[in-house]
């Protein structure tokens, strides 16, 4: 099991505030791996969490915290933009 838990992530830049921008980005959580990601918090991106190509049979779980200061708090996605 992954844990990412109690961290204060603030965005302080003013060149990084393009869309592609998150304050915790997840990529490729594959088979049997779980992730709990709890009690965060995520100032001024455009995105607080990224969940890419993430199809774990046990899951990735978001809880707790805060977002704020941004356009989407989770993206859930398998698309590819690159």
């Amino acid at each position: 099991m992954w844990t990412i838990a109690n961290n204060s992530i603030t965005n302080t830049s003013l060149l990084n505030t393009n869309g592609d921008s998150d304050g915790i980005e997840v990529w490729s959580i594959l088979d049997a791996a779980t992730v709990s990601i709890t009690g965060n918090t995520i100032a001024n991106f455009p995105n607080g969490y990224t969940l890419w190509h993430c199809p774990a049979t046990a899951g990735v779980t978001v809880s707790g915290g805060s977002v704020s200061g941004a356009i989407n708090g989770v993206v859930a996605t398998n698309h590819d933009n690159f």
